[in-house]
């Protein structure tokens, strides 16, 4: 491509993106306005609303975390335990342990 070839290209892009988002902008501006004068309008009632989802959702987070408390550490250790686990090793619930073996034999 010849250089006045991509001046060329350049300049009409970068002018129909200019447009383009002055076009949008003014396309979304009484949208934008809108949502605005709305919240400002139910300003208290939106916070109501949302500590209200806020606390909705956080109340089954501490109600699960306190019945594992309850149960003991023992209990929340043995829901992680088997195959693939931490405590388990982890690598065999990829390849059944082969891996680990293979990779012992080549260590030594």
């Amino acid at each position: 491509m010849s250089p006045g070839w991509f001046a060329a290209v350049n300049v009409v892009g970068t002018t129909a993106r200019v447009l383009a988002i002055r076009w949008a902008g003014h396309a979304a501006g009484e949208y934008v306005a809108w949502v605005w004068t709305v919240a400002a309008r139910f300003r208290a009632p939106l916070t109501v609303a949302t500590a209200v989802l806020s606390v909705a959702t956080a109340v089954p987070m501490v109600v699960t975390l306190d019945r594992m408390r309850r149960r003991g550490a023992a209990a929340a250790a043995a829901c992680h335990e088997g195959p693939g686990s931490r405590l388990d090793g982890g690598i065999e619930a990829f390849d059944g342990g082969g891996a680990r073996g293979r990779s012992k034999q080549r260590s030594e």
